[in-house]
């Protein structure tokens, strides 16, 4: 059994499970995106940023907004990795602050 994806203007079609491993295409893409989310936090670290895991120094409102402002600039890993800090956390995403 094989799905239709759609990306912009071309469809293709999705096998269900890759051949060569029998995993479902579900944990094959939850396995690519976790490889990057964590390259983009290793990367991330090394230009200096932490504190997300400390709820005094970053609240689940500034998590929440930094999730929203990277929704906007596209880059899906990004967004993944601030709904595993906030998942991480137990908190869920908060409303937006007007600016």
């Amino acid at each position: 059994m094989s799905s239709s994806i759609r990306h912009g203007y071309e469809t293709r079609e999705m096998p269900e499970f890759e051949p060569a491993t029998r995993q479902h295409i579900d944990d094959q893409g939850v396995d690519k995106l976790s490889e990057a989310m964590k390259a983009k936090l290793k990367q991330k670290r090394s230009d200096g940023r932490r504190g997300w895991q400390n709820k005094s120094e970053c609240t689940a409102e500034d998590l929440s907004n930094m999730l929203r402002a990277h929704v906007e600039k596209g880059d899906p890993v990004d967004v993944a990795n601030f709904c595993m800090m906030l998942h991480y956390r137990g908190e869920r995403i908060r409303e937006g602050k007007e600016k």
